[in-house]
């Protein structure tokens, strides 16, 4: 049913996640009403296809608040692609300051410690916990993302410590 913006918007879901980029996209294009699920997803489908500029214009369009933080988690991404992991760590620094919530503010600094993970840039993950865990000192998935960073650094006590205040 070529009217069925719902039934297209789910075709192009499932081809997304089958990873045929090119096919959601057209699914996509059939959509004439602009949502923002319909901007993450064309977001997501650029992303993939590397098309990075035009992700970012998607994710920029989206306004919902709980679609808003995850096109900025995914806008991240694509800085690493378009820039630097410097700078994809400090547009998440001014989202952390853009957003009171603390279970969004969590997020953003989850992803964070991700990227710098990938990169195995654990020095970092230690500097950045230890920076976000002085306001939540008992903060376990922070400080499980240190323990972790300690142990890829042999800093075993140090890690011990960590995960015996998370007990």
């Amino acid at each position: 049913d070529p009217d069925n913006f719902e039934n297209i918007y789910r075709i192009s879901r499932i081809l997304y996640e089958n990873k045929k980029y090119n096919l959601s996209e057209k699914y996509l294009g059939a959509i004439v009403i602009e949502s923002d699920e319909v901007n993450l997803l064309r977001g997501l489908n650029d992303y993939e296809l590397g098309n990075y500029n035009e992700s970012i214009d998607h994710y920029k369009r989206v306004s919902n608040y709980n679609i808003k933080v995850l096109a900025l988690l995914n806008t991240s991404s694509v800085l690493i692609q378009t820039d630097s992991v410097e700078k994809a760590i400090s547009f998440l620094d001014d989202q952390i300051e853009k957003y009171s919530e603390p279970a969004i503010r969590e997020n953003f600094m989850l992803k964070q410690i991700a990227i710098l993970n990938n990169y195995s840039l654990y020095n970092e993950i230690v500097k950045l916990s230890t920076k976000y865990l002085i306001n939540d000192s008992l903060n376990p998935k922070l400080l499980y993302a240190r323990a972790m960073a300690h142990e890829s650094l042999k800093e075993i006590k140090l890690m011990e410590n960590d995960l015996t205040k998370i007990l």
